[in-house]
């Protein structure tokens, strides 16, 4: 689960209470207060029903690749 909330926003999201709610499904999640930008990469693939299956290969986050430049 990726949650896109701003830096300190006003409104407080994602609510501890959401983040608890898919934390009880072991749901990996991401959020661009901590990361920044998130990109995933994927990796398309066919089916022997010739039906495409995206793979995600790579998901990173800016702000743990790259440090600020005041720091």
């Amino acid at each position: 689960m990726v949650f896109s909330a701003g830096y300190r926003n006003s409104f407080g999201h994602p609510h501890d209470w959401v983040v608890e709610r898919y934390g009880e499904f072991a749901s990996k999640t991401l959020n661009t207060v901590e990361g920044g930008m998130i990109s995933f990469e994927f990796n398309e693939k066919f089916s022997d029903q010739g039906v495409q299956e995206d793979k995600i290969l790579l998901i990173s986050e800016y702000r743990k690749l790259n440090s600020r430049y005041w720091h």
